[in-house]
């Protein structure tokens, strides 16, 4: 009986000495760490924050984007962050990143996946390339419907 008792004493006391072992090396990046939500950087439009597991870059918009078909990323000093998120109201783009090097940012923008700088929902010097194709499956003396 004695060895089954000093087993489980000292399976507890190991037990206890790795716990508080974990829960101090979790606290410890967060002692160090700057506080969630201060502001690092900001700029007219856009501002860089503290958050959980890094920084929170977000691009205040004059008005909601177009419904295009490619997804809106944010630029900080002309380098791509990531895929943005939209707000609920259309009005603010955000990035979550680990990357530091957004503190020192001087200028942020919107972009583009696709890598264009899209004005109204089209790229200022792209063809509209729905149109052209509409015209050609079109059979020679074909119609378009309503214009008879």
């Amino acid at each position: 009986m004695r060895s089954l008792a000093s087993s489980r004493a000292r399976w507890s006391a190991l037990s206890a000495t790795v716990l508080t072992s974990a829960l101090v090396l979790s606290l410890a990046p967060a002692a160090t760490a700057a506080p969630p939500g201060g502001v690092l950087a900001s700029g007219d439009d856009w501002s860089i924050t503290s958050a959980p597991g890094g920084y929170l870059v977000s691009y205040e918009l004059d008005e909601p984007l177009p419904i295009v078909s490619d997804a809106p990323t944010l630029l900080v000093d002309g380098e791509t962050i990531g895929l943005a998120t939209e707000s609920a109201d259309g009005l603010t783009l955000s990035v979550s990143t680990s990357d530091s090097r957004v503190v020192s940012a001087h200028d942020v923008e919107k972009g583009w996946a696709s890598g264009g700088r899209r004005q109204g929902g089209r790229e200022p010097d792209r063809p509209d390339v729905l149109a052209h194709a509409r015209s050609r499956d079109r059979p020679a003396g074909d119609h378009v419907l309503g214009s008879r």
